[in-house]
């Protein structure tokens, strides 16, 4: 039997998931409207509330993974795709590589990189350039052409690399949509 405060959180619930509805359509003509999809947060993180607190804990754990999907376009983030940990070359553990696909639209722009980027010693201190530097270069320079994200990258690395040997090789592949 549901209790009333069951019942009105499924009615709640309903509401919300009628403005999220009519929200999403809007979102789709307007995606980088902030106050759109501040409000598809704001409604996502009540029902995550509310259901977590009613012991509804399935529909809590789907709403919080939409809510971190949408609160990664909210903050700009990027969204990444793991690596397999496996050489292309020869190797003697070959196991098959896996099978990503992502969802691409108008203006996102995606990176495929090797490891030599990141691993090039340079800096004050002679020290890697690191994942993390690479990602926040990536996400600062994803607005511009390629043609200038080429430029900044080249340059970069060349002025974090300064006299030191590079280390490996250094792809990084870069597309709009």
């Amino acid at each position: 039997m549901i209790d009333s405060l069951q019942q009105a959180f499924i009615e709640e619930t309903r509401e919300l998931l009628a403005e999220l509805e009519t929200t999403l359509l809007a979102v789709e003509d307007a995606p980088t409207d902030s106050e759109l999809i501040a409000k598809l947060f704001r409604a996502l993180h009540t029902i995550k509330g509310s259901s977590s607190m009613f012991g509804f804990d399935d529909i809590a754990l789907f709403t919080h993974d939409i809510e971190t999907a949408y609160d990664l376009i909210r903050n700009g983030e990027l969204i990444e795709t793991k690596a397999d940990k496996m050489p292309i070359g020869v190797y003697d553990l070959k196991q098959p590589f896996s099978n990503n696909l992502v969802k691409l639209e108008k203006n996102d722009s995606f990176y495929l990189f090797s490891d030599g980027y990141a691993d090039q010693f340079g800096g004050p201190k002679g020290k890697k350039f690191m994942y993390k530097k690479l990602k926040e270069m990536l996400l600062s320079i994803q607005d511009k052409t390629m043609q200038e994200q080429f430029g900044i990258i080249d340059k970069t690395i060349e002025e974090w690399r300064g006299d030191l040997f590079q280390v490996d090789d250094q792809l990084i592949i870069g597309v709009k949509i």
